[in-house]
């Protein structure tokens, strides 16, 4: 009962930690466009 509703907070945290990653990465694109790109195509 106990394993439950830290299940549950876990998931919570995965997707904040989703969301922040997705906000740092935009932030990190606009800062490293070009270097991105590079990498991608390497």
């Amino acid at each position: 009962m106990k394993h439950k509703p830290k299940s549950r907070k876990r998931y919570d945290y995965d997707e904040m930690t989703v969301e922040a990653i997705l906000d740092k990465c935009e932030h990190l694109t606009k800062i490293t466009g070009p270097l991105h790109y590079l990498h991608t195509a390497g």
